[in-house]
């Protein structure tokens, strides 16, 4: 009971320690193994360097990035998109968009002219490329051709006009409170006078009454008559703002039906075609 005796932590720690640090006795020694030949020769400065056939004439030489050609990328460039193919109009709406067109372009050509002759309608003998405008005041009979009130009388002032007589001249009218012109017949053409000019001996057809006219009161000769035109101005004139409005209005008319066409013609819908 006295040789057993119970051991600490520490003993057992100081053991360990010396059997670590004394070798045994019957230890062999380890044989350090030799080194391996290394397969990279060693640098030697004075020797010649070894060509290698292999490495002389490679067999395939990649290209390099910088001989390859480069193309610029262009990052704002947007992929090419199919453009959607746009509906046909149908005969219907080619029609419709025709007679639209030309209903404008009409309503727009008679605004215009009709502006235009309404300068010189009845402006006392104003000449536009030498022909007067004026609205027939009374119903005149011709040479057997009846003219009514309201026509428009084109009279030529240019010189060298035929004014002999026999041929109709177109004057002011007599009328009281009326605006427009009367057509006379010359009789006689008597010779100019220093600073008066023509003076033309005229009688109104179908009357024994006459007048003495010079070629500067006068607004020319008779050369063309277009019935009712010289009134449906005349009357124009008088309602100017009522026939601006109707023309203004007629023409958003026409540019109305071209925006519903298109409009039509472009959300048409295709039929879905069968899978």
């Amino acid at each position: 009971m006295d040789e057993f005796k119970l051991r600490s932590i520490d003993d057992f720690d100081n053991d360990f320690i010396t059997s670590v640090r004394e070798p045994k006795a019957d230890a062999q020694p380890v044989n350090q193994e030799q080194p391996k030949p290394s397969l990279i020769p060693e640098y030697n400065p004075s020797a010649a360097p070894v060509q290698n056939p292999a490495i002389q004439d490679p067999l395939y030489t990649p290209e390099r990035m910088s001989d390859a050609p480069v193309e610029p990328f262009d990052i704002d460039a947007d992929e090419p998109e199919e453009k959607a193919e746009k509906p046909k109009a149908g005969a219907g709406a080619l029609i419709g968009k025709i007679a639209a067109i030309a209903l404008l372009v009409a309503t727009v050509v008679v605004f215009v002219c009709g502006c235009f002759l309404t300068v010189f309608l009845d402006n006392k003998g104003s000449a536009i490329f030498g022909n007067t405008l004026n609205t027939l005041a009374a119903d005149t009979t011709i040479n057997g051709t009846t003219i009514k009130k309201g026509s428009l009388i084109i009279g030529v002032v240019k010189d060298g006009v035929d004014d002999s007589a026999g041929n109709h001249l177109v004057v002011p009218t007599t009328i009281q409170a009326a605006k427009g012109c009367d057509i006379v017949t010359i009789n006689e053409v008597k010779a100019e006078e220093p600073g008066a000019g023509k003076a033309y001996v005229t009688s109104r057809p179908g009357t024994p009454t006459t007048a003495v006219y010079t070629k500067d009161s006068s607004y020319g000769i008779v050369n063309i008559y277009v019935p009712a035109l010289g009134g449906l101005l005349s009357f124009a004139m008088d309602n100017a703002i009522w026939f601006c409005a109707m023309f203004v209005l007629l023409a958003a008319v026409c540019i109305c039906v071209l925006v519903l066409i298109n409009w039509s013609v472009a959300n048409k819908v295709k039929p879905e075609e069968d899978e």
